[in-house]
């Protein structure tokens, strides 16, 4: 993810869906987690670059197995970039 007023290229894992276990028919979202990163960006522009596919959108029987589940995409997008790091 690029963001413009920090003038550098940050690697994140991004979900593009609909939130099933969250939400009941809901609209089509876009969220992204960067990775080791706190600043609050909210409302400022972002460039996503997409490099591989995680995992299909999914329903979990609960909230602590959606949560189990972002930390291993969390994990495998981590390592992702260890071995292709970002510019």
């Amino acid at each position: 993810m690029r963001i413009d007023s920090f003038e550098r290229t940050f690697a994140c894992v991004t979900n593009i869906g609909r939130r099933p276990t969250v939400y009941e028919d809901y609209a089509t979202t876009i969220e992204s987690y960067i990775l080791d990163f706190s600043s609050d960006v909210y409302g400022e522009r972002v460039r996503l670059s997409f490099f591989e596919r995680v995992r299909e959108e999914m329903t979990f029987p609960s909230m602590l197995e959606l949560t189990a589940q972002i930390r291993r995409d969390v994990e495998a997008t981590r390592l992702y970039f260890l071995a292709h790091p970002v510019s």
